[in-house]
């Protein structure tokens, strides 16, 4: 058995932010939403690349460089045992 068990770590399903009214799961169509600021945006299908919802942090966005490595991830998990943090440790 390894050290770090994602599986057991994970909290449950409601602890996760996953609200069944709400969660039509991934590539649903979240529609138009109003920001903070009172503007409006159209936030694309959930957590699909080139989608607004899941665009980089701005602030991050500012300072990217070329040279940075991007990892799209293809599930919501952790990055344990992962191409990502495999990446990232190097």
């Amino acid at each position: 058995m390894p050290e770090h068990d994602e599986v057991t770590e994970l909290p449950p399903k409601p602890a996760m932010g996953k609200d069944p009214r709400l969660y039509k799961g991934l590539g649903s169509d979240i529609s138009t939403i109003e920001l903070g600021d009172g503007t409006s945006v159209e936030a694309g299908r959930l957590l699909m690349r080139d989608q607004w919802n899941s665009a980089l942090y701005p602030d991050l966005e500012k300072v990217r460089q070329p040279e940075d490595i991007w990892i799209h991830k293809n599930r919501m998990s952790g990055m344990v045992s992962s191409f990502a943090s495999n990446s990232l440790q190097c």
